[in-house]
């Protein structure tokens, strides 16, 4: 009939009025709920689906603002190593580094001990009137200075190098000793004395962490760089706590600002056929002596001693014997002491020549 609507026959016809009808609804606003009689200016829309548009606007209008370069390399390790890798003015600093070490190792090369103060030819002698004095032997190849401190607080650097040591005072605690060039200089108990009624509150007879009763500081100048040799020490005392000699703990050697340990070589005079006048003799060194003529390696019998053992500084073997007890182990044949480190000694071969 011409007044009805045509109604779908076949199911395809009908699936497809179905979805013209969802696409419809979709695309028309919110009306809001059946049998509400509102107008549609005053109807509400779904307050979670003006959220989710809202949201979309916001990431739409606004971009992403990109973190700064800067500001991720410093929030990363990795960037911040690679930095400093490609720095242009690495380079440069590698340069001076290198030059510096390369400069060191010349000037240690050629180092020579200018200024010797020997520690043997100390003496001490306490008077009357409660006065310490003290006297030594120098032997200088240049102009220098002696400083001898009481009572001495040292203070190092984060190389372990001392810069600076204190006193209480420096008229009671100090005494300057100006030296010209010359060989067997000795300074007499006229010249360097202290006055024992001030280092009352101090201790004389013990070295604690960076306090050292008395210490023995030689400076000079050689080739334009400043040389610094540092003996330290204690007091020692008789049965009545009166004051005779002194005991050497340590030697150093200053040498642009690096610092090195002199250690006693045990065994040199016999390796090299000398002796030494006025030196203690040690235990070890007799011990050496009296094996044979005393030049040769106590393990072959053969070779020259060449190699110096450390840390107990025994001159006892030749270079294949050492290293040979070192590879196995074995400790110094003559203290039975562990090896640490050997040492060639060149001289040995050169006095030999000549």
């Amino acid at each position: 009939m011409g007044g009805e609507q045509s109604r779908p026959n076949s199911s395809q016809q009908r699936n497809q009025l179905a979805r013209q009808q969802n696409q419809q609804r979709q695309q028309a606003p919110y009306q809001g709920p059946v049998g509400n009689n509102q107008n549609q200016s005053s109807r509400q829309p779904n307050p979670l689906a003006q959220q989710r548009a809202n949201q979309q606007q916001q990431i739409q209008q606004v971009p992403p603002i990109p973190q700064p370069i800067n500001q991720q390399r410093q929030d990363d390790p990795r960037m911040q190593f690679m930095d400093q890798a490609l720095n242009p003015n690495r380079a440069n600093q590698y340069q001076q580094i290198y030059r510096k070490m390369t400069q060191n190792k010349r000037d240690l090369k050629n180092f020579k001990l200018l200024v010797y103060l020997n520690k043997e030819s100390i003496k001490v002698n306490t008077t009357a009137d409660n006065k310490l004095e003290l006297s030594f032997k120098v032997d200088s190849l240049s102009d220098c200075l002696i400083r001898v401190n009481t009572c001495v607080s040292e203070k190092k650097n984060i190389n372990n190098v001392p810069e600076m040591m204190y006193t209480p005072n420096k008229d009671d605690y100090t005494q300057e000793i100006h030296l010209k060039k010359g060989m067997q200089q000795e300074i007499n108990f006229n010249q360097c004395k202290f006055d024992l009624a001030k280092m009352t509150g101090f201790e004389l007879h013990k070295c604690q962490y960076n306090y050292y009763p008395i210490t023995f500081s030689v400076n000079y100048q050689g080739r334009g760089k400043f040389y610094a040799f540092i003996i330290y020490g204690y007091f020692n005392k008789d049965g009545n706590n009166k004051i005779n000699g002194v005991h050497i703990t340590k030697q150093l050697v200053i040498i642009n600002g690096i610092p090195f340990e002199i250690k006693n070589i045990y065994g040199l005079n016999m390796a090299t056929g000398t002796t030494a006048e006025g030196e203690a003799s040690d235990s070890a060194q007799e011990g050496v002596a009296d094996d044979g003529d005393g030049k040769e390696c106590l393990i072959c019998l053969t070779e020259p001693r060449d190699t110096l053992i450390m840390p107990c500084s025994h001159l006892c073997v030749c270079r294949d014997c050492g290293n040979q007890i070192q590879q196995k182990k074995y400790t110094c044949p003559i203290c039975r002491g562990n090896i640490g480190s050997l040492i060639p000694i060149d001289m040995i071969k050169k006095a030999k020549k000549t």
